[in-house]
């Protein structure tokens, strides 16, 4: 890209690649179960880090960057952006199409497998508010972690093959 500044002939715009995945994403509290289901469910957030980083459901922003992050500013990380899609108005949007109604959820579970809890009796409640608020979008049953339509589905075992024998 090119950009030019008034009064600047040479001048660059330089744009830190993973700074929101390792301001927010991979700091400690957002490594903790119960905060995935808090970020995803509250319409913004504050992170406090090496700068105070905020985001709602429209804008990443921080104190080096406070107008936004723009959409590449997260290039390394598998962040709960795809999951926050899941706000309402998209759940109604993707519940409407079978193949994809429960993908969302899917994304979530994964973000959640990779988060910790201290108290391991705590994993069905640390993504129940997230199920409820998805439960009236995809009209469905939720108990347990699956949901009644996707239940052959979601009892199969898969598994990725990362190399050859």
């Amino acid at each position: 890209m090119t950009f030019k500044w008034k009064n600047y002939e040479k001048a660059y715009y330089c744009l830190y690649s993973n700074l929101w995945h390792i301001g927010v994403t991979t700091s400690p509290l957002n490594r903790r179960g119960w905060v995935l289901q808090e970020r995803l469910l509250s319409p913004r957030t504050l992170s406090f880090n090496t700068q105070l980083f905020w985001e709602c459901r429209s804008l990443k922003a921080c104190e080096a960057f406070p107008e936004g992050l723009g959409p590449n500013a997260d290039l390394e990380s598998e962040d709960v952006d795809e999951a926050r899609e899941l706000c309402p108005k998209a759940w109604r949007r993707i519940a409407s199409e079978t193949s994809t109604r429960y993908a969302p959820w899917a994304r979530i579970i994964e973000q959640y497998m990779v988060s910790s809890l201290t108290v391991a009796s705590d994993k069905l409640m640390a993504v129940s508010g997230i199920a409820q608020a998805m439960r009236s979008a995809v009209n469905d049953n939720y108990a347990a972690g699956l949901w009644e339509r996707n239940l052959s589905f979601d009892l199969l075992c898969t598994f990725v093959v990362l190399g050859f024998c």
